[in-house]
């Protein structure tokens, strides 16, 4: 028998065949997906805070914010973390109506309320900070600034490796203080990752270009830090053995300052001048002034 007495084409045939017959029948048996509406939604809380979430998302704010209401006024609603998230998806809520004070009252009351641990802490601050720059929008006064810069450093405090918080409070500084706003670029390329690009090297380069006397390369912002977020200079890397005890003692008293000044501020509801301005020095004196 010759190899050209076996006919590959028929085997191949009826491949292609099966594969049509397999994907006739998955058309067939096709069903169109349809959009979930909030009658789809179970009556129990999950259900009913779905529900609410799909009227956010439709921009049907008064609606959702009754059915949050209704939840937080649900006594058999009594876990602690979904009734943070009913809360902050309130705020979020009136925020988009334009309520900002409303908005921030509800804020304030999940920070408050929130465990004593950073992570809770970052999160509602993070919602204090998204609606205090809208409010910024619509009412750009020096209270709303202030609040925004104050947020924006307490959540640095804790984690000064988001380096999209640096280029917020750059913003903040833009107007004021350009060797401010160009540390706060600078420490937010320092703590930046190679995944995500924010494009501080133009914003940088932008700045230059408005004040061409910055010195940018002498700044000590740009310096490498310590574990405890210490600038280190280039002269104490290369020697290891030499301690700057006087620099050491005032750094303890600028931590020292700044710990009990968050902690005042981050326990009152009253954001008074007073605390803030002292809370809003001692993180300039950390992370701006030459050491």
């Amino acid at each position: 028998m010759f190899l050209t007495d076996f006919n590959f084409d028929d085997n191949e045939a009826k491949v292609v065949s099966s594969v049509e017959e397999r994907r006739d029948k998955e058309r067939l048996a096709y069903v169109p997906k349809m959009c979930q509406t909030e009658r789809d939604f179970d009556g129990d809380a999950n259900g009913r805070k779905a529900t609410a979430d799909l009227l956010f998302y439709r921009k049907k704010f008064d609606k959702s914010i009754e059915i949050y209401d209704e939840l937080l006024d649900d006594k058999g609603v009594k876990g602690a973390t979904i009734r943070r998230d009913i809360m902050e998806s309130k705020a979020r809520a009136l925020c988009a109506l334009g309520s900002y004070c409303d908005a921030l009252e509800v804020a304030e009351t999940i920070l408050t309320s929130t465990p004593d641990h950073d992570d809770f802490r970052i999160v509602a601050l993070a919602l204090k900070i998204d609606i205090l720059t809208e409010q910024q929008k619509s009412e750009n006064t020096p209270v709303t600034a202030r609040k925004l810069m104050v947020s924006l450093m307490r959540v640095l405090s804790m984690h000064p490796n988001l380096s999209s918080y640096w280029i917020l409070l750059a913003k903040e500084y833009r107007a004021t203080s350009p060797e401010y706003t160009l540390a706060c670029l600078l420490l937010a390329k320092q703590f930046g990752s190679h995944i995500m690009e924010f494009g501080v090297g133009d914003m940088i380069q932008q700045l230059k270009c408005e004040h061409p006397g910055l010195d940018v390369g002498e700044d000590t912002a740009s310096l490498p830090q310590d574990s405890n977020g210490c600038q280190q200079s280039q002269d104490h890397k290369g020697n290891e053995d030499f301690t700057d005890l006087g620099r050491s003692v005032r750094m303890k008293e600028i931590e020292e300052t700044l710990s009990g000044s968050c902690f005042k501020v981050a326990n009152s509801n009253q954001d008074s001048d007073q605390e803030c301005q002292l809370f809003i020095q001692a993180f300039q004196e950390k992370w701006f002034k030459r050491g």
